[in-house]
């Protein structure tokens, strides 16, 4: 009688996992891991099961970009199984949801320490660097208001509308105003003219410098160049717009 009871709450487990499986092969995340939370509570005490459904939940949950959510589930998976690299693997995949990149770092690295030759240790491992690289630096994508997927239409869109925003001239005020809108219109040109070249925005994507002192020095040239355009005071600056 026992057996039987046991048979069918690990069927309602293998159901139920089925269930998150196809959501999440159908791209609904957040249906996902509500449905592998729900398992969870079916037999809390089977380590083994607690821990595959943790793994699981918390790869749903980095899908729908719940960063905090899927670093508690990963969490817990390490808790039931430290020595496992899987858990670190993810939960590092999930710090770089969160963007705390030296966390992922730290994980992807414990990961390599259990097993030097997995090919996905180190493979995290570079990812986790070149994203803690890249946070220490200017975000370009940010600084023009646009995501990572945008086309150059966009970029030109942007670009347009923050440079004529706070070109020098256009802007009231005290002189302090004009010199700080000045230090953003060039930090706009030089995030376009970056992001608008194929070869420096892949270059910047994979975390690559692409300018002499990248991340904190301001670009010694002008980087509007070919954009004719009068802004008052008899002033006519020109930009490439690609």
């Amino acid at each position: 009688m026992k057996l039987k009871a046991v048979f069918k709450q690990l069927q309602k487990i293998k159901k139920t996992i089925e269930q998150g499986d196809q959501l999440a092969a159908q791209g609904h995340h957040t249906d996902a891991a509500a449905i592998f939370e729900q398992a969870r509570t079916i037999d809390p005490n089977h380590q083994l099961v607690q821990y595959q459904i943790s793994i699981k939940l918390c790869r749903a949950l980095c899908q729908a970009r719940e960063g905090a959510k899927a670093v508690a589930a990963c969490s817990h998976a390490i808790n039931l199984q430290p020595d496992n690299i899987e858990g670190y693997l993810q939960r590092a995949e999930a710090y770089i949801v969160n963007e705390q990149f030296q966390e992922a770092v730290n994980d992807a690295s414990k990961a390599r320490q259990i097993d030097g030759s997995s090919r996905a240790a180190q493979e995290t491992l570079q990812r986790a660097n070149v994203e803690l690289k890249k946070s220490t630096r200017k975000d370009y994508y940010k600084l023009l208001g646009v995501p990572p997927t945008a086309t150059k239409a966009a970029l030109k869109a942007a670009f347009r509308k923050l440079a004529l925003q706070y070109h020098p001239d256009k802007v009231s005020g005290t002189e302090e105003d004009k010199k700080a809108a000045e230090v953003k219109f060039q930090q706009f040109g030089e995030a376009y003219e970056i992001l608008i070249d194929d070869e420096l925005r892949a270059k910047y994507d994979r975390g690559e410098e692409v300018l002499p002192n990248q991340g904190g020095q301001q670009q010694q040239h002008n980087p509007f160049q070919f954009f004719q355009q009068g802004f008052g005071q008899g002033q006519t600056f020109t930009f490439n717009w690609g």
